[in-house]
């Protein structure tokens, strides 16, 4: 209870009701406990479950970053929350940027002469370690990147301290044709290139993953640690609590709470 009235003062902008996770819960020990958040009036544009699209990470070829297009295909506008470097390169401990385009930079002729070129930002940097296995990625995350729905941004993803990122070679048009998807985003193919051009070479595309969606911050009230994100969380406690849903949705914060129940189970008895 504390800590939710630490929140509370430190967010006085908190508004109830058009968040719900519905009612109280009981749950044997050991059980899952699965709550959703339902918004409505304002914050209902604000929904959204946090994802990840994982491109393939083949490798094969390599250079000191990759461009490629994301397209919002999700029905809303979509917040990309971060960007992981994968494929088959082993980086220690290494810086990475990521600049976005706020637009397709494929839709005109590409820019020329010394990055970062015009109109681009820096949105993103981390010290990442990619083992260089199917399954290891280096995360970089993102701040303020929210695209519009149907719109296309173009990001850049590049190690800043010599040696490449892995890409794989494509077989089809920069910025255009499909590299991975799921029903709420696109990567594109793109270019790879040095620090001192982007788009040196074509087509190439990307190896890792995109992160993106909002939906609610999900916190348990007796441990103040942050327990998931999205629309639904799954959740296994230990031992009775309070969980509490936010949404920041323009400036306004959403809350609601339930109370989990957790019934041990390990009960003896004696008799015939």
């Amino acid at each position: 209870m504390q800590r939710l009235l630490l929140i509370l003062l430190s967010c006085p902008i908190i508004l109830f009701g058009q968040i719900s996770l519905g009612n109280d819960q009981s749950i044997c020990f050991g059980d899952q406990a699965q709550i959703i958040a339902s918004l409505s009036g304002p914050a209902a544009g604000c929904s959204g479950s946090a994802d990840s699209l994982v491109t393939q990470v083949a490798g094969g070829n390599g250079s000191a970053g990759t461009t490629f297009n994301v397209i919002n295909t999700s029905g809303s506008s979509l917040e990309i929350t971060g960007i992981s470097q994968g494929g088959t390169y082993v980086m220690t401990n290494e810086l990475m940027e990521v600049w976005m385009y706020p637009g397709d930079i494929y839709a005109g002729p590409l820019p020329i002469g010394s990055p970062p070129y015009s109109g681009w930002t820096l949105v993103g940097s981390a010290n990442i370690n990619v083992l260089g296995t199917p399954n290891s990625f280096g995360y970089i995350p993102i701040n303020g990147v929210i695209i519009p729905l149907g719109q296309t941004y173009t990001f850049r993803v590049q190690r800043m301290t010599g040696g490449s990122v892995s890409y794989t070679n494509g077989t089809g048009i920069p910025g255009v044709s499909m590299w991975s998807s799921d029903p709420n985003i696109t990567i594109t193919e793109g270019h790879g290139g040095g620090l001192t051009d982007w788009f040196a070479f074509s087509p190439r595309c990307f190896n890792g993953s995109v992160h993106y969606g909002g939906g609610a911050s999900w916190q348990d009230l007796n441990t103040g640690q942050i327990i998931g994100g999205g629309d639904t969380l799954s959740y296994y406690p230990t031992q009775s609590t309070s969980i509490a849903a936010f949404v920041d949705c323009n400036g306004q914060l959403y809350s609601d709470t339930v109370y989990i129940e957790v019934v041990n189970t390990n009960i003896s008895s004696t008799g015939t």
